[in-house]
């Protein structure tokens, strides 16, 4: 999974690898992740959703799948 940073004066922006969902994460790899507070760093800030929404999405592709079965019949 990849994440989008826009560009700004400190970095040229583009698709980022999110090592929280593609690898382990070290406790050095955490201090990109969290401020020093323990809060969430802005480019993360809506990575809890990330689970939802794809839940989300399955729930609504099953219910697309077993609307438009039978009406398609044994094909």
């Amino acid at each position: 999974m990849e994440n989008y940073l826009a560009p700004s004066q400190y970095n040229s922006g583009g698709w980022i690898s999110n090592g929280l969902f593609n690898s382990n994460v070290s406790p050095d790899g955490l201090k990109g992740v969290f401020k020093k507070d323990g809060t969430l760093r802005s480019v993360f800030k809506n990575i809890q959703e990330v689970p939802l929404y794809f839940n989300e999405l399955n729930e609504s592709l099953l219910e697309y799948i077993k609307a438009v079965s039978p009406a398609m019949g044994d094909w």
